[in-house]
Formats: C-alpha cells, structure tokens, sequence
C-alpha cells in the first residue's frame, strides 16, 4: 500500500460517450506521448472550479466540436484509481449524452490523428481506462476502483 502524506493529491477527469446508430464516437491519441495509438472517448481534466458536468460538455466542444447540454448528460460510471505514476490517484466520471448538436469532427489535430464511430461489440485498441469503463458499463456497474 502506498502512503503520503497527510494530503495527496486526487485528478479528477471526465470522459463522455457519444453514441449514434447504436455507435461510441472514438478518439485516436497521437503526438501526445501517452497511449499514443489507442483510442479513446472525448474526455479531459476538470479545471479550477469547474464542474464535471461543465467540464464535459467543454471537453465535447474543444475535441471534436459539438454541443451538448447539460441537461442532456447522464453520469453513467465512476472510476477511481492510482495513477501510473503512483503519486496520485485519479477519479474519472464517464457520462453519456443523450443529445448533442453538430457533427463530430477532429477539432485537435496535434492531440489526435482519427475520430470514427464503432460498434460496441468490435471496439479497436483503447485507452486502458476507457476500455476498463466501458467493459463495467456492459455489466452493470456504475463504481470500479483499479488498485
């Protein structure tokens, strides 16, 4: 078990599921030094003072340009885990949306070299937080702590 200090610090992250004709829109990473290759829903880190419900409808807008509201988004997985690094954990929240208003495309060329809609039962190489939630969602289950 690792211990710190009486205060460590918690990453919280936000990842939303964007579904059409029975689809999840993914993200191919590239240029970016971390899980470079694999894919990913549009997601992102929470900044100061920013609500994660608000953080993932900007996230939506800054990677692949569409507008969702947030009364359209649904918190459908909470993951908490250690961090690669070991010196932090992260929590990430997974939302889907019910609705969103534009048409997906790759609005950060120098983060991401795809963006493509795949069934859920032939998902390409993912990132392996993705794939884990995704993998609790088709079960059931809203909560996973990876340790």
């Amino acid at each position: 078990m690792t211990h710190w200090s009486e205060r460590h610090t918690v990453v919280p992250a936000v990842y939303v599921l964007l579904e059409r004709d029975g689809k999840v829109l993914l993200l191919r990473r590239a240029h970016t030094g971390f899980s470079d290759g694999c894919y990913t829903p549009p997601a992102g880190h929470l900044n100061g003072g920013e609500a994660p419900s608000v953080a993932m409808a900007r996230e939506a807008m800054e990677e692949v340009g569409v507008t969702v509201k947030l009364e359209d988004l649904e918190l459908v997985h909470c993951m908490i885990y250690m961090a690669a690094e070991g010196d932090h954990e992260r929590v990430t929240l997974f939302f889907t949306a019910k609705h969103f208003t534009g048409e997906p495309r790759n609005m950060e060329p120098n983060k991401c070299d795809d963006v493509d809609w795949f069934s859920k039962d032939a998902l390409p190489e993912m990132v392996w937080e993705a794939k884990h939630a995704f993998e609790q969602i088709a079960a059931g289950h809203v909560y996973s702590e990876v340790y």
